[in-house]
């Protein structure tokens, strides 16, 4: 693959554990992808509603954020201008079948990766997710 094609592709890190996003934006390095971070909910919106929605191929999210949760991004997800928004849910939630089909039910939501993280499996799904 191209490398001016992987300098597109821009990931949004949404995650309040400087460990988790330095561990997300090392994996995201050595796939090429660019990316940008911030550490709660309503930075992430606030980002979202600056730039297009577009500009990222990808929103990593952890749902336990404090103020503006995970959760509550989801909710303001839904809304027509952020359609095309692929999310990858991390948490560290122990998530029941119940919650865990009710985010899946979620369009935007591609898949939900419980913490800790797998780098093998987080490096493939990004992969999939962006490339497909």
């Amino acid at each position: 693959m191209a490398q001016e094609s992987l300098e597109k592709k821009k990931v949004l890190i949404v995650d309040d554990d400087p460990s988790n996003s330095s561990f997300f934006e090392i994996l995201l390095l050595k796939e090429g992808f660019d990316f940008v971070t911030v550490s709660n909910g309503k930075d992430a919106l606030q980002l979202l509603k600056k730039e297009s929605p577009t500009v990222f191929s990808l929103l990593v999210l952890d749902l336990m954020l404090p103020g503006f949760s995970g959760t509550e991004v989801l909710q303001e997800l839904k809304k027509e201008i952020y359609r095309q928004v692929p999310i990858l849910i991390v948490t560290a939630r122990t998530l029941d079948d119940e919650a865990f089909a009710e985010l899946k039910a979620d369009p935007n939501v591609l898949d939900v990766l419980e913490k800790p993280i797998d780098h093998l499996r987080f490096r493939k799904k990004v992969r999939e997710i962006i490339f497909s």
